[in-house]
């Protein structure tokens, strides 16, 4: 007999995040199938329409054996920010929590999560790929250039901000530059939601074994014909600057298409780019205060000793 929700004060709302292949989709739903849950996707990429095979969507098999939400909600021409997500995600944990049903979020997007557990910040939301691109770039940059570089952009800000903050230095930066407004004429200031007690849990393995499954993936992708749906997507009028066709997978399959690349050089830079991607996925999660972290490999820490200990959490705290 599958175990109900209990009624308590403040409603308890287990989270699966983690990075690409780590496993996430499999133990949700049978966590979901444990509780009688629903699943509520949060994920930048399975939002989009018709972008099933490139986004590793939940398969059809998964879909039917639990309610998912936020899911195929948008087409590839349409932009999707965190701020969107945060409201979306909200609306339907409240419907799920009133059916007297547990919502469980689960994910690969940090930044999503970020506006829905800890609010949303008034500073106006940037281009999610050149901010991931800027980031990356100022990361390996001494600490004395980012202050530097800041003093040039805003200098309240490089007066207020610690010399050793350099994740608040380099976001000040990434702001006044994709803005063109100085960071200190925003308020970085967020309301946070309290009516709901977010129980997160990482899920990841250990790199080699990741990176594995990420090459793995990308082979099965073509396999299953992610060109042609790429190339479908292209017939249906969307071009490689839509927001969803700015994926990984999709703009190195219009490459190929478009015979700059071969199909094994497609493969490899997606391979590539997705294990690049895992990477900044990691980082962004230190941000979160995890119930527990998961670094599953093939023999320690498997799959049923991870779902038997969130079950075990969750349990005592519904």
């Amino acid at each position: 007999m599958k175990d109900r929700i209990k009624k308590n004060e403040t409603q308890t709302v287990p989270v699966i995040i983690g990075p690409t292949a780590s496993g996430k989709t499999a133990l949700a739903v049978r966590i979901a199938q444990k509780f009688d849950a629903e699943i509520i996707s949060c994920d930048s990429r399975q939002i989009y329409k018709y972008m099933d095979i490139g986004t590793a969507k939940p398969s059809r098999g998964q879909l039917e054996a639990v309610k998912h939400h936020l899911i195929d909600i948008i087409t590839p021409d349409r932009s999707f920010s965190y701020a969107d997500f945060a409201a979306y995600a909200a609306e339907k944990i409240k419907e799920i929590t009133e059916r007297k049903k547990m919502p469980l979020i689960v994910g690969g997007t940090g930044f999503y999560l970020d506006g829905l557990v800890n609010g949303i910040s008034q500073i106006p939301e940037m281009d999610p790929a050149l901010t991931l691109k800027m980031r990356d770039e100022l990361e390996l940059k001494e600490t004395s250039f980012l202050m530097s570089e800041l003093m040039k952009l805003d200098m309240d800000s490089a007066a207020r901000i610690k010399f050793n903050d350099r994740q608040r230095l380099v976001r000040a930066i990434i702001v006044s530059r994709l803005s063109g407004a100085p960071f200190s004429s925003y308020k970085d200031v967020r309301e946070k939601n309290n009516d709901y007690n977010y129980l997160i849990f990482g899920l990841t393995k250990t790199r080699q074994l990741l990176y594995n499954n990420i090459n793995l993936r990308v082979d099965e992708m073509f396999e299953n014909g992610l060109v042609e749906e790429v190339a479908f997507l292209l017939k249906k009028g969307y071009s490689k600057l839509a927001p969803g066709m700015k994926s990984i997978g999709y703009q190195e399959c219009i490459e190929y298409l478009n015979g700059s690349l071969t199909s094994s050089e497609a493969a490899d830079m997606i391979k590539q780019n997705t294990r690049n991607y895992a990477k900044r996925q990691l980082t962004y999660f230190k941000r979160f205060s995890f119930e527990k972290w998961f670094e599953k490999d093939d023999a320690s820490i498997n799959d049923s000793g991870v779902y038997e200990s969130i079950i075990a959490d969750i349990s005592k705290n519904i």
